[in-house]
């Protein structure tokens, strides 16, 4: 069995809880992942759009944080998250 959807919202994560998310292993087989309001910044939006995991999310939802329009378009475009079917970004 494996994980397909994790929900973080309102944990204080941060830029350095994105970036662990980012490369971990474990989370290949998600299928939807909500990090709202977590205090996501622009580092950890440019940590989420360089992860080299394979992804085959179908959701990723990061309203709430300090994600701007550049970092979300880094995301939108990113080879391994561009293709998330349902995208919510700030």
């Amino acid at each position: 069995m494996s994980l397909k959807v994790l929900a973080l919202d309102k944990n204080a994560i941060g830029d350095d809880g994105a970036a662990v998310l980012a490369g971990a292993a474990g989370l290949a087989s998600l299928r939807a992942l909500t990090l709202e309001w977590n205090g996501i910044g622009p580092e950890g939006a440019r940590a989420l759009a360089a992860s080299t995991l394979p992804k085959q999310w179908e959701l990723l939802k990061l309203w709430g944080n300090d994600i701007g329009e550049p970092d979300a378009l880094a995301i939108r475009q990113s080879p391994t998250l561009g293709g998330v079917k349902n995208p919510i970004y700030p």
